[in-house]
């Protein structure tokens, strides 16, 4: 067993905290995964994210190889360099010794602060290029992480103008670490059968690629809570009612060619409206606790209901 091969023995971690990321649904999703896998008869199976985010599904799917093919994508064009520079080797080395060198110097600084800023500038002027070359994107990359780790909350925010925009976090004197070489690699490892694309979700699910037994995941921006929610979307211009619309029409063509799915939002009657006018589906509630931003929690007792739809039963989850 080579290198790459044993690291797999250990949990797979998101390189970057990201808005609305799955680990709380983590346990749900894997039962729902195992019905899937019982239903279709396949234990190797391809897969599909069209909004891939953080990606904690898929790291945790990975870890038990049940993956044989990934089509990963995400709108974001700065969070797929990060995830293109893992796949390929020299660039993922190249970013570790671009985070190591960015992690002492945070770690150094007395005024860590304006150093903070001086980095957000870097990365929106590395953000303006319009085709930046590898060693740009990987710098871009490798500031990312280390802005996501010092950031308010590790929130990714942009403002109209398309600039990261979030303020310093409290990160005042204690150290803090940006990276985990022994996870990129393993998060690398997981990348070496996945297709990195960055389109709209709609290009994304590729109905020439999703196929009979296919398992797709969606995770949409959520449709809000309510009118002050705070469930916003990281993509520079959120994501309307008519795309939430476009995309349960799609639902029914990936039910049609024989694959599966699981989509994640928030539990509203509009969810419920644009998801559910198929009767085949399958709703289920669980509950999480779910930080969202500076406002707070969105809390309901034990924490927020959210809501998994798929095509397929799954015994026992949710209510």
């Amino acid at each position: 067993m080579d290198i790459l091969n044993q690291l797999f023995v250990t949990n797979i971690s998101p390189p970057l905290k990201w808005v609305g990321g799955k680990k709380q649904l983590l346990k749900e999703l894997i039962s729902a995964t195992e019905q899937f896998k019982k239903q279709s008869k396949v234990d190797n199976f391809t897969y599909h994210e069209p909004f891939f985010g953080g990606g904690a599904f898929f790291f945790e799917l990975s870890l038990n190889q049940s993956i044989k093919k990934a089509h990963i994508n995400d709108i974001n064009v700065e969070l797929m360099f990060l995830y293109n520079s893992i796949k390929d080797i020299e660039s993922l080395n190249e970013l570790i010794k671009k985070l190591s060198k960015l992690e002492k110097k945070f770690n150094a600084s007395q005024l860590r602060e304006v150093l903070y800023r001086d980095w957000r500038k870097k990365f929106n002027d590395l953000l303006a290029i319009n085709k930046p070359k590898t060693y740009q994107k990987i710098e871009l990359s490798a500031l990312l992480i280390a802005l996501n780790k010092t950031c308010f909350n590790g929130v990714y925010r942009k403002n109209k103008k398309g600039e990261f925009n979030v303020p310093f976090g409290s990160k005042k004197t204690e150290s803090v670490r940006f990276y985990d070489e022994e996870n990129l690699l393993k998060v690398n490892k997981a990348f070496n059968n996945a297709e990195l694309t960055n389109k709209s979700f709609e290009k994304a699910i590729n109905f020439t690629k999703i196929k009979k037994n296919h398992l797709v995941f969606l995770d949409p921006p959520y449709i809000p809570v309510s009118k002050t929610a705070q469930f916003k979307s990281y993509y520079d211009d959120g994501f309307s009612n008519e795309e939430h619309e476009l995309l349960a029409y799609k639902l029914d063509e990936i039910d049609s060619k024989g694959a599966f799915f699981i989509l994640t939002n928030s539990n509203t009657e509009l969810t419920k409206k644009i998801y559910l006018q198929n009767s085949k589906f399958n709703k289920y509630e669980v509950n999480v606790a779910r930080m969202i931003n500076r406002v707070g929690k969105d809390e309901t007792g034990s924490g927020t209901k959210e809501l998994i739809i798929t095509n397929f039963k799954v015994p026992n989850l949710g209510n």
